[in-house]
């Protein structure tokens, strides 16, 4: 109960406080107060005087204006004019080029009754020539000759055939047979033939 009578008092005094300010503020008078100032006014001459003005009047003048008027002059047609002009023919050379370095083309319209009747190209090339040179394959090769054998003290030491088989890597292979001179007496180099057979291999260093 005192918790709830604390309350109602702080209400009552506020608002008998507010009733208190509102009639304070009723009371006031207001009064008005009139404040005089001087404003400076511009006097001026009463008297007339002429002072001259320049104004600016329009003065109407004349313009001359040219104005272009088609006129359609009747013109009578010259049938046989046409006529000719349309069966005639007419030769038209045009030049096509290809590029400074490889020449141009010469064209040579004849045009008649508005159809193309023929045409002439006559080509002016100017290709450089570039020699390229291409590698042909490599293949197996054979290859067959002749040997003879001379020394200084006899004109014949012996004769052989050959025959050669060159690989593609450049191996070369031969086989050959002949007869050789063997010499049995060397004061009169008399000698007598044999036959044999050899073969070799070569191998390119470079």
């Amino acid at each position: 109960m005192k918790k709830l009578d604390l309350k109602i008092i702080a209400i009552a005094f506020l608002v008998v406080l507010n009733v208190f300010q509102f009639i304070q503020k009723s009371k006031v008078k207001y009064t008005e107060k009139i404040v005089e100032r001087e404003v400076p006014v511009a006097v001026h001459d009463t008297i007339p005087q002429e002072v001259e003005v320049e104004v600016e009047v329009p003065v109407p003048y004349e313009v001359e204006v040219e104005k272009l008027v088609e006129v359609k002059v009747p013109i009578s047609p010259d049938t046989l004019k046409i006529i000719n002009d349309y069966l005639a023919q007419h030769q038209i050379v045009d030049t096509l080029k290809l590029d400074k370095k490889y020449g141009y083309l010469l064209v040579k319209d004849v045009i008649s009754e508005n159809k193309l009747k023929s045409r002439n190209v006559s080509s002016f090339y100017n290709i450089p020539e570039k020699i390229v040179e291409i590698q042909q394959p490599k293949e197996n090769q054979w290859y067959i000759g002749f040997g003879y054998d001379f020394g200084f003290s006899q004109f014949f030491n012996g004769a052989n055939t050959q025959l050669l088989y060159k690989t593609k890597s450049d191996k070369m292979f031969t086989l050959e047979a002949g007869f050789r001179n063997n010499i049995t007496n060397f004061e009169t180099f008399e000698g007598r033939l044999k036959p044999y057979i050899g073969t070799s291999m070569l191998v390119k260093i470079r």
